[in-house]
């Protein structure tokens, strides 16, 4: 099998010869800017160098995927937010546009083919196409609709609107789900083989506090609340795409496993979840990729590395993973310890 092939089979739950090493987050670590001579940030803002980065995770690392593009703001960028703190080894942040329902007014109706970086990133999938396509899957990531809205509203805010007022909020999570939608098919047309839907912000809604000072507890942290304002939304955007997707949560997820499963995306990425409980609650609705540690990789042993590989391999897991992004900084020699037990297993 080649890449692609064991990558697609892993992910519908078909027979293969081994599990695959994928990254559905995010390659971009100093050893690999390096190797391709493409740096942050310029590799986020360079259709060429963006597409150089993201191949050198296949060609010097060996990670058995390419993914693109090295940070979740593009959307929100297209949308009207600023972004500060670019750096090498440092991601940016977004600057909250809105404060109350009428500064939604203040968003951009952003077209994926011409506004933003958007653009930037269709044209580098086409070049990691060019010279990889059907034989290395090539993941595109975006932001999940409610990724997105809590990026743009101030979250001291927004929790003000999960049980007041609704409507703002409900109206923000539907127009970033159009977005997102239309994004991600033409990410796919370009010759993406996946999507991988980025919802991290959503640990909010089941686990932990949002910030805020108005003493008012917003959203009951639990299954109903990211249903509500994640899954449901996540489910819309599934049901448009037009080819495969990927759902990644960090933390603990199993609270809300089964609505993660629910949502209809082929893969759910586990970061702090044991592989047998997530394996269970999906059964044989969704296949499993995870979940190394990220700090694991990066401040650990290579053989410790390759220990905690090989206890998800046990354990049954469908596509090899980090848990999350890999950290900048990560050693190289980790993340081929990091692939090289998928590669042996189960030898």
């Amino acid at each position: 099998m080649n890449c692609l092939e064991r990558f697609r089979a892993a992910l519908h739950l078909e027979e293969t010869d081994r599990p695959p090493v994928v990254v559905p987050t995010n390659t971009g670590v100093e050893g690999l800017m390096k190797a391709s001579n493409s740096y942050w940030p310029e590799a986020q803002v360079d259709a060429e160098k963006m597409a150089r980065l993201a191949i050198a995770a296949y060609e010097v690392a060996g990670i058995e995927s390419v993914i693109l593009p090295f940070d979740k703001f593009v959307e929100v960028e297209a949308m009207g937010a600023e972004l500060e703190g670019w750096g090498r080894t440092q991601q940016p942040h977004a600057i909250p546009l809105i404060d109350n329902p009428e500064h939604l007014q203040l968003l951009k109706n952003p077209d994926p083919r011409k506004d933003g970086r958007m653009p930037i990133v269709i044209e580098a999938v086409k070049m990691v196409g060019e010279k990889l396509g059907g034989e290395v899957p090539i993941i595109a990531a975006v932001a999940s609709p409610f990724e997105i809205s809590s990026t743009l509203w101030n979250p001291n805010t927004l929790v003000l609107y999960f049980e007041y007022d609704k409507a703002p909020l409900k109206k923000l999570l539907e127009m970033s789900t159009s977005l997102v939608a239309d994004y991600g098919n033409l990410l796919l047309k370009a010759g993406a083989d996946a999507i991988s839907i980025i919802d991290g912000n959503s640990q909010n809604l089941f686990g932990v506090p949002m910030v805020m000072d108005y003493g008012f507890d917003g959203v009951e942290p639990g299954a109903e609340g990211y249903e509500e304002f994640s899954g449901d939304y996540v489910k819309k955007l599934v049901e448009e795409l037009k080819g495969d997707s990927i759902l990644h949560i960090c933390g603990d997820t199993v609270p809300i496993l089964d609505h993660m499963v629910e949502t209809g995306a082929a893969g759910l990425s586990i970061d702090r979840v044991r592989v047998r409980t997530a394996k269970e609650l999906a059964g044989d609705e969704a296949s499993i990729l995870g979940n190394v540690s990220v700090e694991t990789l990066w401040k650990e042993s290579p053989e410790a590395v390759a220990q905690e590989a090989r206890a998800a391999l046990k354990e049954g897991v469908d596509l090899l993973a980090p848990g999350c992004n890999f950290i900048p900084t990560t050693p190289m020699k980790n993340i081929k310890a990091f692939v090289e037990a998928a590669k042996n297993w189960p030898g």
